[in-house]
Parts: C-alpha cells; structure tokens; sequence
C-alpha cells in the first residue's frame, strides 16, 4: 500500500514540530527517507541492498 507525500507530511508535522522545532519546514518525506538510508548504511547495510529497497538501480 502506498502512502501520500501529503498524507506523510501531515503525520510529521506535529512531532518535528514538538521534537524538532529547528527542523521545521525543513523535514520532509525525503529528508526521511536520506536519513534511513544512512542509518542503514552506519550500521553496515550493504549500499547495494539499500539502493533496491529504495527502489532505485
């Protein structure tokens, strides 16, 4: 099942606001979505198996 940029946004915007108050504006689906990625990476993912879990070649 998919979920909406805007249906995403509207979920995080209560918490960044609450958590992350200089993140506001600022954290967006795809500032989400860089974030795990890395953190997959840092703790040793292989880079190849999270580019085909973000869809990408």
């Amino acid at each position: 099942m998919q979920v909406s940029t805007s249906a995403i946004r509207g979920a995080m915007a209560e918490p960044v606001e609450r958590h992350l108050p200089n993140w506001v504006g600022r954290a967006t689906p795809h500032t989400l979505r860089h974030f795990a990625a890395s953190d997959l990476y840092a703790q040793g993912m292989n880079v190849v198996a999270i580019q085909e879990m973000l869809g990408h070649r």
